[in-house]
């Protein structure tokens, strides 16, 4: 909000890690997809290690999946619809980018595991 929001003049490259912004990832999803729908040239957005399966349905690394659940319900399987479409999301994010054709842009998420695995 510093900058301003996305525009044509104004363009913006997210490196990963959306869903691990607290309880409302959700929602920060829903107004960067928003802006992608009113300048799609403007917004980019890269995969994180937060943009993982596995990784949000670990309550100790951001629990994304939680967080959908809870917004859009447990039990009538509509929870779990949305998080499905957010996962199909993810899967097409890119894991890199070029700026300018001079910077090479890499989401550097580090394996809590000290052997990196």
């Amino acid at each position: 909000y510093k900058l301003g929001v996305p525009s044509p003049s104004n363009r913006y490259l997210f490196n990963g890690d959306i869903c691990d912004r607290g309880n409302l990832a959700t929602e920060i999803w829903a107004l960067l997809f928003a802006f992608m729908c009113v300048w799609p040239e403007s917004v980019s957005i890269q995969r994180g290690n937060h943009e993982d399966r596995l990784l949000n349905m670990d309550a100790h690394c951001g629990g994304f999946y939680e967080e959908v659940l809870s917004k859009y319900g447990r039990g009538d399987g509509m929870g779990v619809l949305v998080y499905e479409k957010f996962a199909r999301i993810f899967a097409r994010l890119p894991l890199a980018s070029v700026v300018d054709g001079q910077v090479f842009v890499v989401h550097g998420g580090l394996s809590r595991n000290p052997a990196g695995g």
